[in-house]
Order: C-alpha cells, then sequence, then structure tokens
C-alpha cells in the first residue's frame, strides 16, 4: 500500500453522509492537526483513509503530497480480497477515526479504539441522529470524543502510547449493545431461530379504524418530537446544556456580525462626509483665492 511498516497506523474510515458535509476537507483539517502533534508516534504515524463506497469521487484529485505518509485507498468490502483488506487496515491500526459510520462497531469489534470529533457543524450527522447518541450513552459509550482537534490530537496520543483503557468499555458496549447473548456464543444460530420464530407469527385481526382526531394528534406528536415542544421537554441535562451552548454560538456570531455591519456603516458614513468636506474644500478654495489676490 506504500505505507512504512515501522510507524503507528492511524485508519480514518469515511461515511455516507447527507447533505454533504465536505469529508474530504475535514479530513485534510484532520490530518493536520494530526501532524502538529508534540508525540512523534502520533506525528510522523502513517495513515490510512478509506473512502466510503458511495462517495468515492469527492477524493479525486486531492492532494495529499505535503502530509505524507498517507494512502487514500480501500475497496467496498464484498469481495474475499477487499474484505481481507478491510480487516488488516482494522487490525493493524492503532486508532480508528471517523464521524458516524458501521465501522465503528466492527473497529470494536476487532479490539481497535475509536475515535471521533463531534464538531458543531456536524452536529445534524451525529448527536442530532439517534443511532449516533446509542454509540454515546450505551454503557459509557463506544466512542471517545473530542470537541476540538486538540482535544482529539491529546487523545490520540493517550491511545497510541497505551495510555487510554478504552478496551474495557468498548467490551461493555458490544457486550450490552452488539452482542447482548455473549461475545462468546456464536450469532448466526441466533439470527436463524429469530428467523423461524417470526415465520410462526400470525398477525392480528385488525380493529375498528382509530377517530380522525387521534390520527391527527399522533402526527401532531412525531412533529413535536422532533422539532416542538416535546423535543425540548424531551431533552437531557446533557443535551440542555449543548443547546445552550449551541444558542450561544449562534448569539455570538449574529452580535458579531452586526458589529461588522455597524462598523462598515460608521466606515461608508465617514467616507462620505470626507468626500462632502473635500467638495467644498475645493469650491471654497479658488474664491478664497481670488479674494487673497485682491
Amino acid at each position: 500500500m506504500g505505507l512504512p511498516a515501522d510507524r503507528a497506523l492511524l485508519l480514518y474510515v469515511c461515511s455516507a453522509l447527507t447533505p454533504d458535509p465536505g469529508e474530504a476537507r475535514l479530513v485534510r483539517r484532520w490530518v493536520e492537526a494530526v501532524r502538529r502533534s508534540a508525540d512523534a508516534r502520533v506525528r510522523d504515524a502513517a495513515v490510512l483513509v478509506r473512502p466510503h463506497p458511495e462517495r468515492r469521487e469527492e477524493w479525486s484529485g486531492v492532494d495529499w503530497s505535503d502530509l505524507g505518509p498517507i494512502v487514500v485507498a480501500g475497496a467496498n468490502p464484498v469481495t474475499g480480497s477487499a474484505k481481507a483488506d478491510y480487516h488488516d487496515a482494522l487490525s493493524h491500526s492503532a486508532a480508528v477515526v471517523g464521524l458516524v459510520t458501521s465501522a465503528f462497531l466492527e473497529a470494536a469489534i476487532a479490539g481497535r479504539p475509536v475515535l471521533t470529533i463531534a464538531l458543531p457543524e456536524l452536529y445534524v450527522h451525529q448527536e442530532g441522529m439517534l443511532h449516533f447518541r446509542y454509540l454515546l450513552d450505551v454503557e459509557d459509550g463506544l466512542l471517545t470524543v473530542a470537541r476540538s482537534f486538540d482535544e482529539h490530537v491529546a487523545q490520540l496520543e493517550r491511545v497510541v502510547n497505551g495510555d487510554d483503557p478504552f478496551g474495557d468499555r468498548q467490551q461493555r458496549f458490544l457486550r450490552a449493545f452488539v452482542r447482548p447473548y455473549g461475545l462468546e456464543r456464536p450469532a448466526t444460530p441466533l439470527f436463524a431461530d429469530a428467523v423461524e420464530d417470526l415465520a410462526g407469527l400470525r398477525p392480528e385481526a385488525a380493529g375498528e379504524a382509530a377517530p380522525a382526531w387521534r390520527a391527527a394528534a399522533a402526527r401532531w406528536l412525531v412533529r413535536s418530537g422532533e422539532r416542538g415542544v416535546l423535543k425540548r421537554l424531551m431533552r437531557d441535562a446533557r443535551e440542555d446544556a449543548e443547546q445552550r451552548a449551541r444558542d450561544g454560538a449562534v448569539r455570538q456570531h449574529r452580535r458579531e456580525h452586526r458589529d461588522k455591519w455597524r462598523r462598515h456603516r460608521r466606515r461608508k458614513l465617514a467616507m462620505r462626509v470626507g468626500w462632502r468636506l473635500k467638495r467644498v474644500r475645493d469650491l471654497v478654495r479658488p474664491i478664497a483665492g481670488g479674494r487673497h489676490d485682491r
């Protein structure tokens, strides 16, 4: 693959995100932050970026020559060779980084530390999605989360040097969320039994149609839970703190924009006044000069 074998390997696993957050640009910022690390093992690490199979086009033409050693590669793991490459990338990595992807679960199963960066502009893709919250909340969470690139690099330094006890937390998450019947118990027979049990179920007879007001109330509850008063009422303490932080950032941005606009208006006014004074001076100067001559 062209990466040095004598360095730590950092694996970035990309996501299928809609709307597009510009993940290629984000990954470049991430690698730049890694290269600024004070820890030589992190700063000089080999970086492997695996594009999502549905978003490969955004990586074409991206120049990484100033950030090496780094390789962007990896096929959709559906063939034998592609699966082997994916398994090797996970198994040999010192840490796995991404935004929101099922590769987090596979990395944890492989026993690798999983880290993410939860930036405010990525909220809609991460903490705004229910399935991402499972990765944070179940058994203290699967992910090691950073709120800035500097915090993330510090976490990477601890993980790469073996100073972060992520393993116990990830094992608890896997037992609770991925393999509740036990990590040692094969999952395929359990799945087959569940399918056979479903085949034996019979649908219940439909009752009378619900009144129209109930359907309308149900629709209101769904909308309110998504973006209305119920969503606010159902937030926990952490979500309230995060929302206050976002609201504060929005207010700060608006204040800065308003102050910038006021400064711009004052500059334009000062320029307009100066221009008018210049016009007056230019008109008065010949008259004053003529009087002086007389």
